[in-house]
């Protein structure tokens, strides 16, 4: 892909990476692979961008392979959040089979979650999925995880409800195809569509069937059926879009079971309106007629429902904004509507059609092909740059109008509207004076301008993001999930250099790994570009090596499958400019020893020095201790080597508290020695 503006285009619609490298982990909670010690493999592909709702019906199957694969290291093979790792974490991984978990989300709200993260502290991070997991699989696993809360018992009940209840209008598998639908005059959704509830909430479904749908009369249930099998019917009615459903809670719930449920006794539907519907944005959802109905369901079977053919053609339309404070709007501006076709992995152009807004900056394009997985986005020149609007993909629902929409934005150079808000970083000697720093930053732009940055690319480009790396580095190395948004630019220093403007509000990963070497201690001399809000840094936990940084606080260690790292956390905010410069002490192995062994003497030298102070203070007419006995610098010199290792987090507190409370009171005895109190002389008694 040659093309500037094509090439840009197809990276703004695979979206912007989010952080992704913090704790090793798993799926809806946790975080993937911690930054890899590997060598760094070529830029892979860029991603499609997503449709936003599922595509293909949900493989059950498929979803728990994907979810032990990806999910079970945090949150555990049954969803209890017992994984291996999540004992590494301050918060409580969440247990996926609580209804209370699920009951208020949507699918949907899940799938944004595992695609974008959930934004939370890099204690409780999980990051985002979008660049490990294609759309497919991403709505899969959502959906498996989903599932959990779910009992075969509730599903197999649902299951006989529904047969009694539910299938006369909506047909044995929810097709909305039953042997009554035909008479009420208008559709019924098909909630065996890959979408049709994939942005409704059991609790919303729950309500609907407990106390109805607003302009259908008859459809409260809650006086006929109890409560527990109201949500049992909300929960098979979810699996009817989702294959594979028998291996939920172990048992088939494809077969309903032969338990007789009371028919309910409807009220008329004729008045029933196409507003609000039972999952379906577009349809009502009837209450049984009058007629019988059976109290045994049939064994549930996909059904083909005919569908009335869709329409080919659509008009889009919109109208500029103004995105930025202050900015004037062009009077007249030509704009560009790029339709897109999404299929699988891959973007291919269906159309590209270009026209000039009118006075008020609106634009319509007709005649625009309209097919599911198409994708349409309006872009302009202005600024500059090539500015695109939101991508929006064609709904099952839409109308014969497609609103499509375009905001304008103005550019700053300003590095001010950057900042990092959040950051890690991974050390680890490979050599005595080698190290390898490993890396994850993300970025956010606070303000309503869009980012360029002075400088371009070696072949032109405009860049967004750049991060000078430290001079002293080698082998800088970009991680592979960056596909081709970020690029090196070579020299001394090296620098990173992000290749998307970076738009209001938007924000961007940048992950890599490079080698430095230092002789003693390391001293990391960071450029820092933009202002830092959040930093964690990461050393091994080897009893050689300590961060010593005023400006960092000691937290818990972290345990890794690659060994276990003292953790730093920055207390403050460090403003842009100049450089962030991180003291790492290293003391030699050897030095590390013998330290180590200077502190288990000396304690034991202060407990010899206690009881000798103590028979001090017990025999009378003892010599005064003097000041420049040499066991009161030994003494001093083991209580400050304790606190130091206490503060590097490698002693616990009971154990440092035993052993400084002793030293301490050995030092006391011998600056603060007590002369014994003389006893009176005794009186003598006269003789007569």
């Amino acid at each position: 892909m040659k093309n500037p503006t094509v090439r840009s285009m197809f990276l703004i619609l695979s979206g912007i990476l989010s952080l992704s490298v913090l704790i090793s982990g798993c799926g809806l909670s946790s975080e993937p692979e911690i930054i890899s010690t590997r060598a760094v493999a070529p830029a892979a592909p860029t991603r499609p961008p997503d449709v936003g709702r599922p595509q293909a019906r949900t493989d059950l199957a498929s979803a728990a392979q994907s979810f032990v694969e990806n999910c079970q290291p945090c949150h555990g093979a049954a969803g209890l959040g017992d994984g291996p790792v999540a004992a590494s974490f301050t918060c409580a991984m969440p247990n996926l089979t609580d209804p209370a978990i699920s009951r208020e989300k949507s699918p949907a709200e899940w799938f944004t979650v595992i695609s974008n993260g959930n934004g939370g502290t890099a204690e409780c991070l999980m990051p985002p999925w979008r660049t490990r997991l294609n759309e497919s699989q991403r709505w899969e696993v959502g959906a498996y995880a989903f599932a959990l809360q779910y009992t075969a018992e509730s599903l197999q009940r649902g299951a006989e409800v529904w047969g009694g209840t539910c299938a006369a209008c909506h047909g044995s598998a929810g097709a909305g195809n039953g042997e009554k639908a035909a008479s009420l005059g208008r559709p019924l959704p098909n909630f065996s569509a890959p979408d049709a509830l994939f942005d409704k909430s059991d609790t919303i479904l729950w309500r609907q069937v407990s106390s109805g749908i607003e302009g259908v009369d008859g459809h409260a249930f809650e006086a006929d059926l109890p409560e527990a099998d109201r949500w049992a019917v909300v929960a098979y009615m979810r699996t009817l879009g989702w294959d594979g459903a028998e291996l939920l809670g172990g048992k088939s719930v494809a077969a309903a079971a032969t338990a007789s449920v009371r028919p309910l006794e409807p009220a008329a539907t004729e008045e029933a309106t196409t507003e609000a519907t039972l999952g379906a944005a577009s349809a009502s959802t009837p209450a049984p007629t009058s007629a019988a109905v059976s109290s045994t369901p049939a064994p549930i079977t996909p059904t083909t429902v005919a569908v009335a053919p869709a329409l080919t053609k659509i008009t889009v339309k919109g109208k500029l904004s103004a995105g930025s404070a202050g900015m004037t709007l062009p009077t007249t501006q030509k704009v560009t509507l790029r339709v897109i076709e999404h299929a699988g992995e891959n973007l291919s152009d269906v159309v590209t059609l270009e026209t000039t807004t009118d006075a008020e900056g609106n634009y319509s394009f007709a005649d625009v092909p309209r097919r599911e997985g198409l994708i349409y986005t309006m872009l302009t020149d202005y600024g500059g740059i090539t500015q695109y609007g939101e991508p929006t993909p064609i709904s099952a629902e839409a109308g014969d109008i497609l609103e499509v929409p375009l905001a304008l934005f103005e550019t700053t150079a300003d590095p001010a509207v950057l900042q990092v808000e959040i950051a890690r970083i991974f050390i680890d000697f490979t050599d005595t004076n080698q190290a390898l720093v490993q890396a994850a930053m993300r970025y956010r732009n606070i303000g309503d301008r869009i980012y360029l940055s002075p400088e371009k690319t070696s072949d032109g480009q405009p860049v967004g993001f750049v991060l000078p790396i430290p001079s002293a580095a080698s082998q800088l190395t970009l991680s592979p999930d960056l596909g081709d948004q970020f690029v090196i630019r070579q020299g001394s220093p090296a620098a990173i250099q992000g290749l998307l403007p970076i738009q209001p509000r938007g924000s961007g990963v940048v992950q890599f790994q490079y080698l430095i070497t230092f002789n003693g201690d390391l001293t990391l001399n960071m450029p820092n570009p933009y202002a830092m809000v959040s930093l964690t840094v990461n050393t091994p936990q080897d009893g050689r090596t300590l961060l010593r940084d005023p400006r960092f606080d000691t937290e818990a260690p972290l345990t890794l499958d690659t060994g276990v790292y003292d953790t730093y956390t920055l207390n403050q905010t460090i403003p842009a400019g100049g450089n962030l410069n991180l003291l790492i002490v290293r003391t030699p192995e050897s030095d590390a020893r013998a330290t180590v062994a200077l502190v288990i003497f000396l304690a034991a030298l202060a407990f010899g020095a206690t009881a000798l102070a103590v028979v001090a203070f017990t025999r009378r007419g003892s010599k005064e201790i003097s000041e420049e006995d040499p066991r009161t610098a030994q003494l001093i010199e083991a209580i400050a080597t304790l606190d130091d290792l206490h503060a590097a987090g490698k002693m616990a507190q009971k154990e440092y508290d035993q052993r400084r409370a002793t030293l301490k009171a050995g030092l006391t005895a011998l600056l603060n020695p007590q002369e014994p109190t003389p006893k009176k002389p005794e009186k003598r008694k006269k003789k007569r």
